[in-house]
């Protein structure tokens, strides 16, 4: 023992008080610890006020947080426990304990749980700790337990009613428990509610912790109770047992990310090689392993098994084994200790309508269900799907989530999918099915063109459902579409994967609108890449041309250009080979605007002359006016305001006619544009005012934004800047909230205002934002924006200024671009401070929140 620890003796001098000695003890272990009380709340598992009140002496410590602040610092525990012994028993005793000991060994390496398990030494009683199989419950009751022992000297007592298995009777609990209090078996009545009465005298006479283990029901469990508070009584359970009274109750959750990967390194530490645990690659495994196992405290003791026992495995490989999801549940088989193991044995407890239902969640999309996908896979009534939900719910293999919504643990869906069940295919069918209603019912509600046009684009009709939620207005849709949208895509993937292709593509043709408004990008992405392989699946080239314009919408959204072009380019070259197909002429307008992006003016204005006619020639009215909004603003970049004018003043009667809303928005921006380009502040700003009122009535966010950043842009220029700034806030709020394309823009108009405020320093640091965000996406004119803004705001420095203007002037002329069209005037004379004011470039304010060419996000109306 160190020099620290001295003092710890088996004998301790009379006169003296061991429970000062064993304080002091205590105190000189935390020193040697390095460590505040705060830090030493994890490892000891006690909470920081505890451990004040040990180290002061004010109370004694349980043997198990003594002995754990020993083997932190290396201390032989055995001279401490003699310390313990003396300060419990007095000065001078060092008496054992004589009371009976049932409880099992305390769980090795036990880590988390530190509020849980404050709960049950602060608060004494009966406690009904409840879980999914799993979880930890019976650890955490027996290392409660073993916390009390200094507190009930009177007896720890242990039983096991294996209510999961085969329940153990509770007469035969009550006599065992008699047994260990020292009742001779003579005088253990045979009646059931003697024997218990005679229970609860015995237990009213002591101070004593019982662990009552895998409670299968109340009636189970209720002659165990007690009948006094002397003593304090732990139930463990995979019920909720609802029908007891007068006990409190804690449901345990898996546990936190960082707790599942502390778990994972403990339990392995000092089993393996030193350098597995130091790699970074091995420690980010680590923490994909703990988040496979879905933070259950068996799966992740499973895994650290697995590695102490197979010294040669790295943690990678063991998250590489785990990753495929048909072995997940085979790599944490433990025989009867195992996942699956746990997972059957509750099962089994399930009535066969329960057990029936349960099986069937594993065809849902996702590990979120309500009672109306439950009622669709199982084809009955909302009332009977909720019933099982919420008995599904008290056996923990669902958690609620919602007020009719409950949640599947990963490895709990895992191991419904691995059930047998004869109606499976069906059950997936019906809630595919079930999706693609609701889907159709939502976006009919708040874009009726959109879903007009999906459904004229597909003759696949899925079944109507029998129950489907009300949706009572354009917001209760919105909010449905929001709330499922992962199980959206899991479906569509599901319909791709089982044979459903035209589920997938319908998903996506109806989810259309949804995403132009809500953003999603990366969501939307991995929609179109199932709608293209459905579409080849079906070999439709006309869902084909379809799927690869809205991907290369969605990529060119998500700021990926390259990966936007390709996609629009294969779909052009279906479109070549296949002439009737309907989105040709959006697949040019997309084109003109992809290219628009990259300053490629003249293939940008052939792909928009020929989507104008393409639509023309189609009778598609709507899609023309948008094709002309979109050759308006290349006018404009062309400083050809009055020819942008005639055809955005022509897309607007269209859009009047043919009644598309998002069009006369759209075509209100543009006008907004124009009269910017004219230096008409005061129009433009009501053209932009009139936009944001149509765009929040549509629920269109994305333009909303767009239109914020246009008005704030004019307000600026029309020397407004606190104005500028609020609709700078608005825009940046949908972008914080929903993503947007125009982020980059955004960030550098922004500057901009701050700049015109004399703001120099929020000003460098938003175009630094932008300019990070245009190098990335490979924009070279908004590189050139940032620039020059940042020049303009560090005149203080005129070497790094004008380096920074050589270099968006070189960025310019790669493109193609003039300086006139910047909208930073006189920038050529960094000598003169006064020069550096920023103005504005002709065409701010398109619909994208670009406010140039470098991105036009307007709606591609596929």
């Amino acid at each position: 023992m160190g020099e620290n620890g001295a003092g710890a003796s088996r004998w301790v001098p009379s006169g003296e008080d061991p429970a000062a000695r064993l304080a002091a003890e205590l105190r000189s272990m935390q020193t040697a610890s390095q460590r505040t009380l705060r830090e030493l709340e994890r490892p000891l598992h006690t909470s920081s006020s505890s451990l004040s009140r040990y180290l002061t002496g004010r109370s004694l410590p349980p043997w198990p947080v003594a002995e754990a602040l020993c083997h932190l610092v290396g201390r032989d525990p055995e001279p401490v426990r003699h310390l313990w012994e003396a300060a419990r028993n007095g000065p001078g005793s060092v008496t054992a304990p004589t009371a009976r000991n049932d409880l099992p060994r305390d769980t090795l390496d036990f880590v988390g749980r530190t509020r849980e398990a404050e709960l049950l030494l602060d608060r004494r009683g009966v406690w009904v700790i409840d879980g999914m199989p799993g979880v930890g419950k019976t650890a955490l009751a027996v290392r409660a337990a073993h916390l009390l022992v200094d507190q009930y000297p009177d007896g720890q007592f242990y039983v096991d009613l294996h209510g999961s298995r085969d329940p153990f009777p509770t007469h035969s609990a009550l006599e065992n428990l008699l047994l260990a209090v020292g009742v001779p078996a003579k005088r253990i009545p045979d009646n059931p509610d003697a024997r218990a009465s005679l229970w609860r005298a015995e237990l009213a006479a002591r101070r004593s912790v019982v662990v009552v283990d895998d409670a299968g029901s109340a009636e189970h469990v209720y002659p165990l109770l007690p009948g006094t508070d002397s003593s304090t009584m732990l139930i463990t359970s995979r019920r909720r047992l609802i029908g007891l009274e007068n006990v409190r109750s804690l449901s345990l959750d898996v546990l936190s990310p960082a707790e599942a990967v502390e778990l994972l390194t403990v339990v392995t530490t000092d089993r393996r090689t030193a350098s597995a645990g130091d790699d970074e690659a091995e420690r980010a495994a680590r923490a994909e392993i703990a988040e496979l196992c879905g933070y259950l405290p068996l799966a992740v003791r499973i895994c650290a098994a697995r590695l102490n026992h197979r010294p040669t495995w790295t943690a990678q490989r063991l998250a590489d084994r785990l990753r495929q999801e048909s072995r997940r549940l085979v790599e944490l088989d433990a025989g009867d200790g195992g996942v699956v193991a746990a997972l059957t044995l509750s099962a089994e407890q399930l009535d066969v309508r329960a057990r029936h239902l349960f099986a069937l969640l594993g065809s849902a999309p996702g590990p979120v269900v309500d009672t109306f996908v439950a009622a669709a896979a199982a084809d009955v009534c909302l009332e009977d799907a909720e019933d099982v939900l919420e008995a599904l719910t008290d056996a923990h293999l669902l958690e609620p989530c919602g007020a009719t919504r409950y949640r599947l643990h990963d490895l709990t869906r895992d191991y419904t999918r691995s059930l047998e069940v004869s109606d499976r295919e069906t059950a997936q069918r019906r809630i595919l099915d079930y999706y693609l209603h609701c889907v159709k019912r939502a976006v009919q509600l708040f874009d009726p063109f959109q879903a007009q046009a999906a459904a004229a684009a597909s003759a696949f009709e899925p079944d109507p459902p029998a129950h489907t939620p009300d949706f009572a207005d354009r917001d209760a849709a919105e909010a449905w579409l929001d709330r499922e949208i992962d199980n959206l895509l899991g479906a569509a993937r599901d319909a791709l994967a089982h044979g459903a292709p035209q589920h997938t593509i319908a998903l996506a043709r109806q989810a259309y609108a949804y995403f132009q408004r809500a953003g999603r990008t990366q969501e939307w992405v991995a929609m179109n890449q199932l709608a293209v392989a459905a579409a080849r699946a079906v070999g439709s080239p006309d869902d084909e041309a379809w799927a690869l314009l809205v991907l290369g919408v969605s990529h060119r959204r998500a700021g990926d250009t390259d990966a936007a072009l390709a996609a629009l380019r294969t779909g052009a070259e279906v479109a070549r080979h296949n002439p009737t197909v309907p989105a040709h002429g959006s697949l040019l307008h997309a084109l003109a605007l992809t290219t628009g992006d990259l300053w490629q003016l003249d293939e940008s204005a052939a792909a928009s002359r020929a989507a104008i006619a393409a639509f023309d020639a189609a009778g598609n009215p709507t899609g023309a006016g948008m094709a002309r909004t979109g050759y308006a603003m290349l006018l404009l970049r062309l400083g050809r305001p009055d020819e942008a004018e005639q055809l955005t003043r022509t897309a607007q009667k269209t859009f009047e006619t043919t009644g598309y809303d998002v069009g006369r928005a759209l075509a209100a921006v543009r006008l907004g544009d124009i009269d910017v380009a004219r230096r008409h502040f005061a129009p433009a700003i009501e053209h932009y005012r009139q936009a944001i009122d149509q765009a929040r009535l549509l629920g269109h966010r994305e333009l909303e934004a767009n239109a914020h950043n246009a008005v704030a842009v004019a307000l600026r220029r029309n020397g407004d800047t606190e104005a500028a700034a609020e609709h700078h806030e608005q825009a940046r709020g949908v972008v914080e909230t929903d993503g947007h394309q125009g982020e980059m823009a955004f960030l550098i108009d922004e500057a901009r205002t701050h700049l015109a405020a004399g703001r120099t320093a929020p000003a460098e640091q938003a175009a630094k934002q932008g300019l990070e965000i245009a190098r990335a996406r490979g924009n070279a004119y908004e590189q050139a924006r940032a620039l020059r803004t940042i020049a303009a705001a560090r005149l203080g420095d005129q070497r790094m200024a004008r380096r920074l203007v050589a270099e968006a002037e070189t960025l310019l002329a790669a493109i193609g671009a003039s300086d006139d069209l910047d909208d930073v005037d006189d920038m050529d004379d960094v000598d003169d401070p006064n020069a550096w004011r920023p103005s504005d470039r002709v065409d701010t304010g398109d619909p994208d929140g670009s406010h140039g060419p470098a991105t036009s996000n307007e709606p591609e109306n596929p």
